[in-house]
């Protein structure tokens, strides 16, 4: 997940204002709902249904801990850890008697 470098935190007197899905990923710096719906999927984020509507929204507050949180764990980790890469098998394509 990429952060945006120039994320500015919310004023405190908008700081509990609903947003809807579309808009946390424009704020989180995706360019579809899908992440966000990841997110709350693994209940990362919260999401909260406003009476008769059926539209997920987030709180502007809990995304701005979640940017924090994860700012906070990228500056502590690379410091410390190194990144393994996984390389899943291939699984369609060519047999492999016959690749290079």
């Amino acid at each position: 997940m990429t952060l945006p470098n120039t994320f500015q935190p919310p004023e405190f007197d908008t700081l509990d204002r609903y947003v809807k899905i579309t808009e946390a990923a424009g704020i989180l710096g995706f360019n579809s709902c899908k992440p966000v719906e990841d997110l709350i999927s693994r209940n990362t984020l919260p999401c909260y249904y406003i009476p008769d509507n059926k539209i997920k929204r987030v709180l502007l507050s809990d995304l701005y801990s979640l940017v924090t949180n994860k700012q906070e764990h990228n500056e502590t980790s690379h410091e410390d850890s190194t990144e393994v890469i996984e390389i899943s098998p291939k699984a369609r394509g060519r047999p492999r008697k016959y690749s290079d």
